[in-house]
């Protein structure tokens, strides 16, 4: 049964790390389209965070989920992408998902 698999990983590989990178991309593409729909309420939400200017920061981000998006749907730089991915959800849960400071319960 494992050779059947591993038969089939291999056999399958290119499509299935294509599916792998547009389910990736799928949650940027996500994020910038609620930001693009309502660019108001992302720069309010950086402004409660206190993130200046909070207009630029809205922008940066929004530039680099497209970026993120568009690299991993097409493929191009996908390690380089990676490490990008990886710095820029770091950096996000940071600055503005800080949920350790959220109260638990009522």
């Amino acid at each position: 049964m494992l050779s059947w698999a591993a038969g089939f990983a291999t056999k399958s590989a290119d499509a299935l790390i294509l599916i792998g990178r547009i389910m990736l991309a799928w949650v940027f593409v996500g994020v910038a389209y609620g930001a693009i729909a309502n660019f108001a309420g992302s720069v309010a939400y950086f402004t409660s965070q206190k993130l200046f200017p909070p207009d630029f920061g809205r922008g940066v981000a929004l530039l680099l989920e497209l970026l993120i998006s568009t690299s991993l749907i097409l493929g191009i730089g996908t390690r380089y992408d990676a490490i990008l991915v990886l710095a820029f959800v770091v950096v996000a849960t940071a600055i503005a998902h800080r949920y350790w400071e959220f109260h638990a319960g009522p």
